[in-house]
Formats: structure tokens, sequence, C-alpha cells
């Protein structure tokens, strides 16, 4: 009976020890970072975001993945988001594209960002409820929640949890000129608000669009912007 007791113990200690390995070698570290400043939208207005691009690498079965975080921290309330994305091998901003194209909100603790892209034309909404003290525990923090939820090999958006809504119902030309009609520009958000019962998203690309969801992101209307 002793000798199986022993046995049973030592599998249990070898089953701990390769777990322990496996999370190891998946856990992400910094390869290099780069900070910029931004803003999110309130209720209120407008609020400053500190910005926090993280290069770094998930390895897998195949090999390894380039990934870019992009860390959001909002300081006063120390709200914060994080969200990866395939990274390109030149040298890139993740930050300046937050910027130029893409909105943020906060409220209640929760920190949504909102992101568009053409080819075909689609709305990601990514809500994440966390907190940070400062923005160097913000990164660590999302390192470790990026480590545990993204599969090497996997959909990105999907292991995120992202909301992904169809925009081909605003048309091609939405996106796409007379002249180029193989691929559009990305559109750009250039405004995420809650009125107190809808969520809307404005849009911009050849023309404005405005896209209204519910509390729960599902889409009520989209239409041509007046």
């Amino acid at each position: 009976m002793a000798n199986k007791t022993r046995k049973i113990v030592l599998l249990i200690a070898l089953g701990v020890m390769r777990l322990s390995a496996v999370a190891a070698e998946h856990h992400l570290t910094a390869i290099s970072r780069s900070d910029d400043i931004g803003s999110a939208h309130t209720q209120r207005g407008k609020v400053k975001l500190l910005l926090r691009e993280i290069r770094t690498e998930s390895v897998g079965a195949v090999g390894s993945r380039p990934l870019s975080l992009l860390v959001l921290f909002e300081p006063k309330s120390g709200s914060f988001s994080w969200r990866a994305t395939d990274a390109d091998s030149s040298p890139s901003s993740r930050a300046q594209q937050f910027n130029d194209a893409q909105a943020a909100f906060v409220t209640e603790g929760q920190l949504v960002d909102v992101r568009a892209l053409a080819g075909p034309p689609r709305l990601f909404i990514r809500t994440y409820r966390s907190h940070a003290a400062i923005m160097d525990d913000a990164e660590a923090k999302a390192l470790t929640a990026a480590s545990e939820a993204i599969d090497p090999q996997g959909n990105l958006e999907k292991s995120q949890g992202v909301r992904v809504i169809s925009l081909a119902s605003l048309g091609r030309d939405f996106t796409n000129s007379q002249m180029n009609v193989v691929s559009g520009a990305d559109p750009k958000v250039t405004e995420a608000r809650w009125d107190g019962e809808h969520w809307i998203v404005t849009l911009q690309a050849i023309w404005k669009a405005t896209i209204t969801l519910d509390p729960n992101f599902n889409l009520v209307s989209m239409q041509k912007a007046e």
C-alpha cells in the first residue's frame, strides 16, 4: 500500500511539473516596449490614456508568432485593457494607429476599445474590466492575461473575446471609392459613446456612418450619418 501511495504521489508531482513547464514556456515576456499618450471618451468628456506597445512572441508547436500587445491604462481610475495583434516585421506604432483610427470608452471600471477594418468591413469591440496601480503593473497583468488567453496557433480576436460586427450592409462604397473597387481604406472610429441606453459608434471612411448597439453590443442599426 505504501509503495502504491508513493507512486501516486510521484505521478501527481510529475504532472504538476509538466504543467508548470508548459505554463512557463507560453508565458509572454516583453522584448521591447514604447510609450505614448492617447485619450478615451467618458460620459463627462475625455480623459487621458497612457498607451504602451509591447513587442512579444507566443511560442507553439509549429514555431513562434510575433505579437504586438497594446496596453491602455487610464491612470485616474486605474482601469486598463490590452489588445494583441500580429506584429509586422518592420517597426510599427500601434499607439499611433489607436490615436489615428480607434477609440476607447471608460465607464464603471470597464474599458471598451473599438476599432474597424476593411476587407471585409468589420467593427471590433472589446470590453475589459481590470485595475492596475501604475502602467508597469498594467503591463505585467496584461502579459499574464494574454499568456493565459492566447492560443499560439489560434484566432486572436476569438481568444480575446472580441465582438465582431459585419459592416457589409453599409455597402461597398463605404470603404471603396469608384477608383478603387478591390481594397478599401480601413474606417476610422471617430467616437464611441454611451447615451444611457445605447452604444453609439461613429465611423469615417468614404463617408460617415453611425452604428447603434444595445447595452450588450448587439447591433440595433447602422446608417449613413446626416
